[in-house]
């Protein structure tokens, strides 16, 4: 969480729209901003009701304050709650989630429903003292209103000879294992720790990051303790919920195989067919971590998360992760069937000299899967793209530009290149609208990065 804080990045203005019949727009398929309201703004989450596929929520972190440091451009964030009721057309805020009493600021949301159409927010409470940790925020009319408490999930350890701190959480929920009626939705968080050398918590000492998991089997009122799912070198952990209430958790672990100019890593996943009570675990496919700052002159933030998406009408598992060394660049997709063993996917398809990052994952109700990444052309110019599969991405649609606007991301300096945060988000409804939410800067706000979405039916 302390190394998300970065802001910056400038944008020039050209024009494009997406290919064919989806050129003629209608008033929804033009990309905005969820706020317009000045940043910046950085690393979003988005869920659709599954109840009112109309009524799409959006989690983010705004920047209230920003000031210069030797690294760079900070900021202290909120977390700010977004909600369309329209389809994604217009964002409404809905709230900021509570910022726990002794903590200083909110940041790394994510967002999920349940069947009845309660929204969970998990997010982290920074401070330097025993009060910051990992918290919940529930709404139970779907994102119209909120709580002004949250349930803590973890609390960090710190200490005067160091700390542990928490990041990158995300929330899940669906059955609970074997879909046994009269229980409620699981609700599931993963994260990682990093370890941090003093009780400042600004220098890690690596190789002490660790994957994480907390479950709660009443609705997010109480969490069980914290448990560690790996005691090797990891980054990220992201859970998804298969329709029989199997929790599947991906994550990047060290890996072996050659990887030039780069760091070799595992795409893992951990199985828990017990509601997190034991897992094992597999190997999905092999890549090459991207290293910050890409061939073309790029210099926004590389280190992508890993993705993962569950079929929720078979249950088949895909994952996602950049690749990307001196010779090959792509987003590797591997999948399972029926929790089978895993095999190569098609890879997301990109124009031609684009290279990728931040890929996400969704799955519709009908099984449809997407795709989203940002772009990025020669010079640092990206773009937002979308990919959508029919069939657990063996195939892919071409991919479809969702910018009107490029940004230019090599502009500014290297302490400033990570001010896009490490992923975008994306959420499919029953009716079959993909919402896409990403990092973005328009001409006229150079040093404000925004989230911007466009809604695309899968057809």
């Amino acid at each position: 969480m302390r190394r998300w804080v970065a802001v910056a990045v400038a944008a020039v203005a050209l024009v494009s729209a997406l290919p064919g019949a989806a050129a003629r727009t209608r008033e929804r398929d033009h990309d905005r901003a969820v706020a317009p309201a000045p940043g910046p703004r950085i690393e979003p989450s988005v869920a659709v009701n599954p109840r009112r596929p109309s009524e799409v929520l959006v989690t983010l972190m705004r920047m209230r304050t920003t000031y210069q440091t030797g690294f760079g451009q900070v900021g202290v964030p909120d977390v700010e709650l977004h909600l369309s009721t329209d389809g994604g057309r217009r964002f409404t805020r809905t709230g900021i989630v509570p910022r726990p009493k002794d903590t200083n600021y909110t940041g790394d949301p994510s967002v999920a429903f349940d069947s009845r159409g309660r929204a969970y927010v998990s997010y982290l409470a920074s401070a330097r003292n025993t009060e910051a940790g990992l918290f919940m925020v529930r709404s139970d009319d779907g994102g119209h209103t909120w709580p002004t408490t949250a349930t803590r999930v973890a609390r960090e350890i710190i200490g005067e000879d160091g700390c542990v701190g928490h990041d990158k959480p995300y929330v899940a929920v669906g059955p609970p294992p074997g879909r046994r009626r009269g229980l409620p939705d699981a609700v599931y968080v993963t994260w990682h720790t990093n370890t941090y050398a003093d009780p400042e918590c600004t220098q890690p000492t690596a190789p002490n990051i660790r994957p994480m998991f907390a479950r709660s089997t009443d609705g997010g009122r109480t969490f069980s303790p914290p448990v560690e799912l790996s005691d090797q070198m990891s980054f990220a952990a992201i859970p998804a919920v298969a329709p029989d209430g199997t929790l599947r958790v991906v994550y990047l672990g060290s890996g072996t195989r050659s990887c030039p100019q780069s760091y070799p890593s595992e795409v893992r996943v951990m199985t828990s067919r017990d509601g997190g009570q034991s897992f094992t675990e597999h190997v999905a496919t092999e890549v090459c971590f991207a290293l910050p700052g890409t061939p073309t002159g790029g210099l926004y933030y590389a280190n992508s998360l890993p993705t993962i998406a569950i079929n929720p009408r078979t249950g088949s598992v895909t994952v996602a992760s950049v690749h990307r060394d001196a010779v090959t660049d792509a987003v590797v997709v591997a999948g399972s069937d029926r929790g089978g063993p895993w095999a190569p996917r098609a890879a997301i398809p990109r124009p031609p000299g684009i290279l990728q990052e931040l890929p996400w994952l969704a799955y519709a109700p009908s099984g449809k899967l997407a795709a989203a990444y940002l772009g990025q052309a020669p010079g640092g110019v990206y773009d937002a793209y979308l990919a959508w599969s029919a069939d657990d991405g063996r195939t892919w649609s071409e991919p479809a530009k969702l910018t009107s606007t490029p940004s230019l991301g090599n502009v500014r300096s290297f302490a400033d290149a990570w001010s896009l945060g490490h992923y975008l988000g994306l959420a499919v409804g029953r009716d079959d609208v993909a919402h896409p939410v990403w990092p973005d800067i328009r001409p006229g706000e150079p040093t404000m990065v925004n989230i911007w979405t466009r809604p695309v039916p899968l057809r």
